[in-house]
């Protein structure tokens, strides 16, 4: 790894460290609750959800891109398993200092954040999915065998020597 890349990495590491610390002790706060979702407005839960999924958003795309930047492949599976991870820690530690929700609003919260971290896989540099062949080589030896496989299946069936020269076997698509 060059420095430039270590340099990077380190960046994106304190980015992914500072940004969802100061959304997690946010959200332990009542007069941050009560500033974003006045109680007055009819739909403060709509709203605060909302608000939550695209947190989640955040925190699971800059984890995945920190650790994407140390030479971790995340698929999307686990940057979605990041964001409902992240929710469920909040939500333990909010049930810690006194929260009254029950236990269906954390299982919502926590589906909430399972979506940010869908979401996140969206969003540049929120997922890799694994290729199945990077060389393109590789795919054609292997269609080559195919297509030698269907040919040896073919003279095996072959009843005898004249009909095995006479017909042309194309591989099945």
């Amino acid at each position: 790894m060059s420095t430039r890349s270590r340099v990077r990495a380190i960046v994106w590491i304190l980015v992914a460290i500072a940004i969802p610390s100061a959304l997690f002790v946010a959200s332990l706060s009542s007069d941050f609750y009560n500033l974003t979702s006045p109680p007055e407005f009819g739909l403060h839960v709509v709203l605060r959800k909302i608000y939550s999924i695209g947190a989640f958003a955040l925190v699971s795309n800059l984890i995945a891109r920190a650790l994407g930047e140390c030479g971790m492949t995340l698929t999307p599976k686990i940057v979605i398993t990041l964001g409902a991870a992240y929710s469920g820690a909040i939500e333990v530690t909010q049930y810690n200092v006194g929260s009254q929700e029950g236990v269906w609003w954390n299982l919502i919260d926590i589906g909430c954040g399972a979506l940010g971290g869908a979401i996140a896989t969206r969003m540049p540099g929120g997922s890799k999915r694994p290729k199945a062949s990077v060389n393109p080589d590789n795919r054609i030896k292997r269609r080559r065998g195919f297509v030698k496989k269907r040919i040896t299946q073919f003279r095996d069936d072959a009843p005898n020597e004249t009909s095995r020269k006479s017909k042309i076997v194309a591989p099945r698509r």
